[in-house]
């Protein structure tokens, strides 16, 4: 939806268009070429598995992993993906749309999937503002880092997180 050929024309692969309001201002609207499925005529048509590339992007990354499953490479990111308990994301969410926090997970997903050894980690407040469920997925990751030789140092404040910490080390304000 960025490479000319491949995006609609009308709305140059942005699915919306800016309607002009004079005095009001602005307001975006769906493109009422592509009904905000970004693509050209031409790539909606292609399908793989019965699926086009709009309906794909639409997918929740746990709906995609069942998609794509047998894909060994793909399968791989999206089990990460679950296991650092995102895969309610869609496949072509924008990152604009994501959370601070989500943003975090996904670059230490990225980090861990490249890196080709253990390496130290260093997280300010990994767990803030996440849901005592959200934690608790977050540990169990973490787990598995430090099952796989990482170290992790955290600085935490919840108490969820720190209960669950090998070593602490308290500072006083």
């Amino acid at each position: 939806f960025n490479i000319k050929g491949g995006r609609c024309a009308s709305c140059l692969g942005l699915g919306q268009i800016e309607e002009d309001l004079s005095f009001l201002g602005s307001l975006w609207v769906q493109c009422p070429v592509c009904m905000g499925q970004r693509f050209s005529h031409k790539v909606l048509e292609v399908e793989y598995q019965g699926k086009n590339i709009d309906s794909i992007l639409n997918l929740s990354l746990k709906e995609a992993y069942e998609f794509f499953y047998g894909q060994e490479k793909i399968t791989k990111a999206l089990l990460e993906v679950q296991r650092i308990g995102l895969d309610y994301l869609l496949l072509g969410q924008s990152s604009k749309d994501l959370s601070g926090g989500e943003i975090q997970r996904l670059r230490l997903l990225a980090y861990v999937l490249k890196a080709q050894q253990a390496a130290v980690l260093v997280f300010d407040e990994p767990s803030l503002g996440l849901a005592p469920q959200d934690i608790a997925v977050q540990l169990a990751y973490f787990k598995g880092l430090l099952n796989k030789g990482y170290t992790i140092i955290a600085a935490a404040q919840q108490e969820e997180f720190i209960r669950h910490a090998e070593n602490l080390l308290t500072l006083p304000l």
